[in-house]
């Protein structure tokens, strides 16, 4: 018997190394290793006491930690525009300590090629910007949070500015700056002793019109522009195979496998307007098609309760979310199903 996941990988990488979540910061474009990531949330109503140490822009009390907020555009020279409800907050951690980033917008996650990255001498001790990255027609620049946590330490000074006025004073804003505080100190309540450097990493993606999210563990990285290339097999939920960097690797359409695909459409003209999450387990690499990825979540231990009788059993859990509804997946049962499993011959 041979595993449909099971194909030549001559060519294992580093996902410390290769995956990356990307932003905007003004009119530039950022990134940083997702593997650093603790949560995307949007921006709510940060403490600002008046000894606050002069390097942040504000506190905020995260899973029972006070912690430091900080806004990158005082330390690249970027012009710093008042903050809305729009604007958006990394948690993110280092080996020593966890912080937040004010950004403007979370774009995409990306896979780094080594061929793309171009390293350049950075004047100062302090190096933000570790390399620049090469997507397309845009330069991306990839910050080094290490850096950043020593710019922490070491107080640097913030540009001459009212921090405060940076903030929306409107009564509206402020009211869901405040609820969006509120949900974080239940969220907190609800996971009280949970360490937050052990939090569970999810990918959300829908399909249809669900969400469904698969453990960050599992992924190898993840792709927007593939071309499928259909194989004889007379496996419905097998889409066909794709080639990456001398690799070959089938791609199941999820929907089929799951069970919600009714219609099965011409997967192999769908590589434009699909993602792909490439799943890599020891020996295995495979594809799964996703309509669309969003993010990356935290969905606390407690929070994944034992599945019901009437979920599928490629299903870990269902979880809500900030009123979203998630479906985990259960990717050691899907590839360990007899499905994945085929006569050599």
């Amino acid at each position: 018997m041979k595993n449909l996941a099971t194909l030549p990988n001559n060519h294992v990488l580093d996902k410390d190394e290769n995956l990356y979540l990307y932003f905007q910061l003004g009119d530039n474009k950022y990134a940083l290793n997702i593997w650093q990531m603790v949560e995307i949330i949007k921006l709510p109503l940060l403490d600002y006491p008046q000894k606050l140490a002069n390097n942040v822009v504000g506190l905020l009390n995260y899973n029972n930690f006070t912690i430091n907020i900080l806004d990158l555009r005082f330390y690249l020279n970027i012009k710093v525009a008042p903050y809305s409800v729009s604007n958006q907050l990394l948690i993110v951690k280092t080996d020593e300590t966890i912080f937040g980033l004010i950004i403007d917008k979370v774009e995409d996650i990306i896979y780094l090629e080594q061929s793309k990255i171009e390293y350049f001498p950075c004047a100062g001790d302090t190096k933000i910007i570790e390399f620049m990255y090469k997507k397309e027609h845009e330069t991306i620049s990839i910050i080094n949070l290490c850096a950043v946590e020593e710019v922490i330490k070491q107080g640097v000074p913030l540009s001459d500015i009212d921090i405060p006025s940076l903030f929306p004073k409107d009564d509206d804003s402020r009211y869901k700056l405040m609820q969006r505080n509120n949900a974080l100190f239940e969220k907190s309540n609800a996971s009280l002793g949970t360490n937050i450097f052990a939090q569970d990493r999810f990918i959300s993606f829908s399909l249809n019109e669900n969400i469904y999210c698969i453990n960050v563990e599992y992924v190898k990285e993840v792709l927007k522009n593939f071309l499928i290339t259909p194989i004889p097999c007379n496996l419905d939920y097998v889409a066909g195979v794709i080639a990456l960097r001398g690799d070959f690797i089938t791609v199941v359409d999820t929907k089929t496998l799951l069970g919600i695909n009714e219609n099965a459409s011409n997967i192999a003209s769908m590589g434009s307007k699909n993602s792909l999450i490439i799943i890599e387990v020891p020996d295995y690499q495979i594809g799964f098609l996703v309509d669309e990825l969003f993010s990356i979540i935290n969905i606390a231990e407690d929070l994944i309760k034992k599945k019901s009788n009437n979920q599928n059993k490629y299903t870990l859990s269902e979880v809500i979310l900030e009123d979203k509804f998630y479906t985990i997946l259960d990717i050691k049962n899907i590839l360990s199903d007899e499905k994945f499993f085929i006569e050599d011959n």
